[in-house]
């Protein structure tokens, strides 16, 4: 039991804002709070810093009572990422990742290394990043350099309020794949605040769902759906339990390794390719470069019209693709407004992992629904 919240209210005159909450976040899980505006989530994380006083109650860490905690101690070993990211516009992507270990007067040197090793797990090459300012990044890239520092001095506890909220929704769900896969790697204690239900479901191991302040239902996402406390998690959550069913099943469970591949860059023509191609019975084939990443994918019947010395390369077709990470929601999503019946399925690296496929998504929305119907 990493955080637990003991009868924790907090009042403003005579407004409660969080009404005698008790709750435990579970170590090394990623927990949800969702609810509608005002309904205190964002209070609640306020507190588990000690940004925001305590009016009743308390909050323990590993046991021990948040108020015989140090708070500057305390929020030097808390990560903390919000929605407005809050980087230093002065500073370059590493001066600013490199703020919490200075105050904790880390060697220059082992700095350096954290820095590095933070922009490779967000995805974002030292050399290229590390001296930018946060004007010269991306809204994407600059969030991505949040978390990063947000996980500087390797703090056990990471609080995200609506970290993702202002990026555009395709790079939402980008974020939201890489956070999934850096979760994965680094296992922290993670609270984290939206007011986004598929967002919730999506990320969340276990999700609490608060209304004026009172703590309505916490459990594990999948009882959640499946087992709604009351009539307003039900409308919280939606009707649908088959889509909803869509938002908890991970691409990477459901991903088909039976692909056929052509390397890209080797000189390869038309005609030799279509040979592979047709001795396979396949209609097309990905082009993946010799570090194994996605360059697009070629049509046999492009490969037979063309001239049989041509570069297979100049004869590539971009296409989407999703991360191990996504859900089938997403996958039925592009795959309905790109009109593909196989999408290819990449890591944060471009790097090819296999193909997702219309019939066993179809296959899945079929077996979900008869499940809701039972």
């Amino acid at each position: 039991m990493a955080i637990e919240c003991v009868n924790l209210t907090k009042r403003y005159g005579n407004v409660t804002a969080v009404d005698n909450l008790t709750i435990s976040f579970d170590q090394h899980k990623l927990s949800i709070l969702i609810g509608p505006s005002g309904c205190g989530k964002t209070t609640v994380l306020t507190m588990l810093n000690r940004l925001n006083s305590i009016t009743e109650g308390d909050i323990r860490y590993d046991g021990v009572s948040i108020k015989d905690i140090d708070p500057i101690e305390l929020r030097r070993s808390i990560g903390y990422v919000i929605q407005e990211i809050g980087l230093f516009p002065h500073m370059t992507v590493y001066e600013n990742i490199a703020t919490v270990p200075r105050l904790l007067k880390w060697p220059e040197a082992k700095i350096r290394r954290r820095t590095d090793e933070l922009l490779e797990l967000v995805n974002l090459a030292p050399d290229q990043f590390r001296d930018k300012y946060p004007s010269e990044v991306s809204g994407g890239q600059r969030q991505r350099i949040g978390v990063a520092r947000g996980l500087a001095a390797d703090p056990e506890f990471l609080l995200m309020d609506e970290p993702f909220g202002a990026i555009d929704p395709i790079n939402r769900e980008r974020l939201q794949d890489s956070f999934l896969e850096i979760q994965r790697r680094i296992q922290k204690t993670i609270v984290f605040v939206t007011h986004d239900i598929r967002e919730a479901v999506k990320l969340g191991d276990k999700i609490a769902i608060l209304r004026l302040g009172k703590l309505i239902q916490y459990d594990e996402t999948l009882t959640v759906i499946n087992q709604p406390a009351n009539e307003f998690v039900e409308n919280l959550l939606g009707s649908d339990r088959a889509l909803k069913g869509l938002e908890l099943l991970r691409v990477r469970d459901n991903l088909d390794n039976n692909y056929f591949s052509l390397k890209a860059g080797v000189g390869l023509t038309a005609k030799e390719a279509a040979e592979r191609l047709h001795g396979e019975h396949r209609s097309f084939g990905f082009l993946e470069t010799a570090d194994g990443k996605l360059a697009g994918y070629v049509l046999t019947r492009d490969l037979e019209r063309a001239e049989g010395t041509r570069s297979v390369d100049d004869l590539a077709h971009q296409v989407e693709s999703i991360n191990p990470y996504g859900t089938l929601m997403e996958a039925i999503t592009m795959m309905v407004t790109t009109g593909l019946t196989s999408v290819p399925v990449v890591d944060d690296r471009d790097v090819l992992k296999g193909v997702i496929r219309f019939r066993d998504v179809f296959d899945k929305v079929a077996e979900l629904a008869g499940t809701a119907e039972e």
